[in-house]
């Protein structure tokens, strides 16, 4: 019988306890994330972007998947920190397309990206 999920076992190594800096990285990026899809369908929002209407969706659709993401590089997945990062990429080329582009976008995968690395070796 196999404990390793339970950390206990005879010679299994307990599992190690998520990373405090991955966990504010994480929370910090989800806030955004989160502010971001509130705010996509603002009346400010939707006169800026007049020009592209569909950029508010892409942007509130891409931050409810990237909130997903970051739980599960929350859990430890690498995969959780690549999708992250790669649906990041995305929402800045969107966000470039719609000549509304800020460099304060690039701040939260900055910090998730930097907190990923921290903690690498201990994502699977």
């Amino acid at each position: 019988m196999n404990d390793a999920s339970s950390g206990g076992g005879a010679g299994t190594p307990p599992r190690r306890p998520t990373s405090l800096v991955l966990t504010l990285a994480c929370a910090f990026a989800g806030l955004a994330d989160l502010q971001a899809a509130a705010f996509a369908f603002a009346p400010q929002i939707r006169q800026a972007l007049a020009a592209h209407p569909w950029v508010p969706g892409v942007v509130a659709a891409l931050a409810l998947v990237q909130i997903a993401t970051l739980v599960a590089t929350w859990r430890g997945r690498r995969a959780g920190l690549v999708g992250y990062l790669a649906l990041a990429l995305v929402h800045n080329v969107v966000m470039l397309v719609a000549r509304s582009w800020s460099a304060c976008f690039l701040v939260p995968p900055a910090v998730v990206a930097l907190a990923g690395l921290w903690v690498w070796d201990r994502l699977r």
